[in-house]
């Protein structure tokens, strides 16, 4: 047998939305750990750790300063791809879905040639699921299980999202991949932040894959669902048919 595995587009521009525990984000808790990567430092606030003060800085300033961590060198990603049935448009290798796990694909492998681990859980048919994990090996079994799935679920994305917010850790990052818009799953991410965990949703535009000229309810949905993004602060890329991956994904906003 053959397996034609999803293609992978480089992504050269590519970097993680920043966990809400990286240092952008001020908190009175006290950080559950720390690292090495030290960003920047900034002025002290009521609530900082003392053990991140940076005395040097401090005296430098003539007040007290503390240190940033760059905790998403580290983070860990995890991709869920919805393949509900309905979520997806087109024929062929012009089809939404082929557009999704090419996405997957691309991203999964450039954040694990970055050394970091990856986890995906992927709605088709049956529930395909991969627990966080790095290395050479771990790029041919997220392939083999890209290579096998098809837009054939039945889940909704809502009921995916709560079934796997319980997995994801302090400081991971989630990138969900959907062309679903339904506002029911984007109230499901805005727990995230309170928990330290950063996302990045990449909205496919559906009714690109059907038609040029998409009627004005396909736009008013998408355009209503990407309101609802921004309004629960969630940063998103949107991807329409005979988009370049790259350029779309690729950079931050």
């Amino acid at each position: 047998s053959v397996v034609v595995f999803p293609e992978v587009v480089e992504l050269p521009h590519w970097r993680l939305p920043p966990s809400p525990i990286d240092g952008t984000t001020r908190t009175k808790r006290r950080y559950e750990a720390a690292t090495p990567l030290v960003s920047t430092v900034r002025p002290y606030v009521h609530g900082d750790a003392i053990n991140r003060i940076h005395w040097l800085s401090s005296a430098r300033h003539g007040e007290l300063h503390v240190k940033e961590f760059d905790l998403e060198q580290a983070a860990d990603l995890w991709i869920v791809l919805d393949l509900e049935r309905a979520v997806h448009a087109g024929v062929g290798t012009d089809a939404s879905v082929e557009t999704a796990v090419t996405i997957a694909a691309s991203v999964a492998m450039r954040t694990l040639h970055d050394n970091r681990s990856v986890a995906m859980t992927a709605s088709a048919r049956r529930i395909q699921l991969h627990q966080p994990d790095r290395g050479p090996r771990v790029e041919q079994k997220l392939l083999h299980l890209l290579a096998n799935v098809q837009a054939d679920g039945a889940v909704p994305l809502a009921e995916v999202i709560n079934a796997t917010l319980p997995q994801l850790r302090r400081g991971m990052t989630l990138c969900l991949i959907t062309g679903s818009t339904d506002r029911t799953w984007v109230r499901g991410l805005s727990v995230l932040r309170r928990r330290g965990v950063g996302a990045l949703v990449i909205l496919l535009d559906r009714s690109s894959y059907i038609s040029s000229d998409p009627d004005e309810q396909s736009r008013a949905e998408l355009a209503a669902v990407r309101h609802a993004l921004s309004e629960y602060g969630i940063e998103h890329r949107l991807v329409r048919r005979g988009d370049d991956i790259a350029d779309a994904i690729g950079g931050r906003v």
